[in-house]
């Protein structure tokens, strides 16, 4: 795409801004600004070429500097009658211009080998007209085609997509390469380590963000796109980017201590929301669908089946709580005429940022900072219940809504029994 310039003295071209370059709206035509002629051409990749060459005939431009201009584009439109008009001594040694002669012979052996033969004085050249499906080999896959592919066949959202697109024109620009064939091992090395020098204080998932999208577009090109042989196994190298590993994880459980001192910082109603979470293993999620037709006050007994497994099982898994007599009170003390048992002030189940938000708070109150979430209590929870001796794995399980096979009612509540026990016994003695 053309977009002049707001005074006619320039011209951007595929991202790029080309000055003292003007375009005549009239004839489409491209002129040096300020002047009336020479005409490059209407052309745009053609009319820069010709610019350039043109600019280092006046002295203004270094006929090797031509080079950071061209592109495929630009070199697959110019053959050898566009330099004819140009000082053969000043475009000696340029390597634009071997690459253009390059190109433009490379086709006439295969379409004309006689001609070929003729022009360059070599006859053994025109022997190849007697070769049977003489076809000239198929250029290499250009980079921007693998992600262009990547992102027209794959459904992305609009972060992802610019994403992909930045990260891999920066893998482009640090390898220095255009087409695949202009890849090799050292490339994705050159690649791997100039990230890796680039991350200084940023996390592992900087670097592994970046690895594993390249490998995704390449990895998506060797199915998608038809490659030669040498070029998937130039793609293969791809290995090398392997990502760091993720770091140990680091627990962060909240300790009996800080339990009471958040629940001192509760009123009513987050005091049933933190003693809840704590004894069921509940998500803010679970807490928010809770309805109250669930609690079994008689049996001490909370029914959520959890459903976001669905997909992998047929049933949704049964979970069952046995529920503390301290949570029974602080449940019966937040008793309201709505179906749910959290609801916001609008009447409407809890917001599940509402129900972390209200935790964060008392945890600031309580002076210990911003570290801990919501999430914290189902994972102290059952943290504190896999440290007990008296409870198993499938114990903890079924609490937690891992884990299915057992459907009666009274079965999951003798297994759990004694998960909740063993919370309560270390958070509260």
């Amino acid at each position: 795409m053309v977009k002049t310039g707001p005074k006619g003295n320039h011209f951007e071209y595929q991202r790029e801004t080309i000055v003292g370059l003007r375009r005549d709206r009239k004839s489409g035509r491209f002129y040096p600004v300020g002047k009336g002629s020479p005409s490059f051409g209407s052309d745009p990749p053609s009319a820069i070429h010709r610019f350039r060459l043109w600019q280092a005939e006046q002295g203004k431009q270094d006929p090797l500097e031509a080079r950071s201009f061209h592109d495929d584009l630009i070199v697959n439109e110019l053959d050898a009658e566009s330099l004819a008009a140009i000082n053969p001594d000043l475009l000696l040694g340029s390597p634009i211009v071997r690459e253009v002669f390059r190109r433009y012979y490379s086709r006439l052996i295969y379409s004309n080998p006689k001609q070929a033969a003729t022009e360059l004085d070599c006859e053994p050249l025109a022997l190849l007209a007697n070769v049977e499906n003489l076809k000239p080999p198929q250029p290499s896959k250009r980079l921007t085609e693998l992600c262009d592919t990547y992102l027209d066949d794959k459904t992305l959202c609009p972060k992802e997509a610019s994403n992909s697109r930045t990260w891999w024109d920066e893998f482009r620009k640090i390898t220095g390469a255009r087409v695949v064939t202009d890849l090799d091992r050292q490339s994705f090395k050159t690649y791997r380590k100039t990230i890796r020098d680039r991350q200084g204080d940023r996390s592992n998932i900087w670097v592994r963000c970046r690895f594993g999208k390249i490998k995704t577009i390449v990895n998506h090109a060797l199915v998608e796109i038809e490659l030669t042989d040498r070029e998937k196994s130039i793609l293969s190298d791809m290995a090398l980017l392997k990502k760091p590993a993720k770091p140990a994880p680091k627990p962060v459980d909240i300790s009996p201590k800080q339990m009471k001192a958040i629940l001192s910082k509760s009123d009513v109603w987050d005091k049933a929301l933190i003693l809840l979470a704590l004894n069921a293993a509940y998500t803010n999620i679970d807490c928010q669908r809770l309805e109250w037709d669930m609690v079994n006050f008689e049996n001490g007994t909370i029914r959520l089946d959890r459903t976001k497994s669905i997909a992998l099982t047929t049933e949704p898994l049964p979970r069952i709580c046995s529920l503390w007599k301290r949570t029974i009170r602080a449940l019966k003390a937040i008793k309201n005429g709505h179906a749910n048992v959290f609801v916001s002030e609008q009447g409407k189940p809890a917001h599940i940022d509402t129900i972390n938000d209200h935790f964060v708070q008392r945890c600031k109150k309580a002076k210990l900072g911003t570290h801990f979430t919501f999430k914290h209590l189902r994972k102290s929870a059952l943290t504190a219940a896999s440290n007990d001796p008296t409870v198993n794995d499938r114990q903890i399980n079924l609490l937690a809504g891992h884990s299915a096979g057992i459907k009666e009612h009274y079965v999951v509540r003798r297994n759990v029994h004694l998960a909740c026990e063993a919370i309560e016994r270390y958070y509260f003695g």
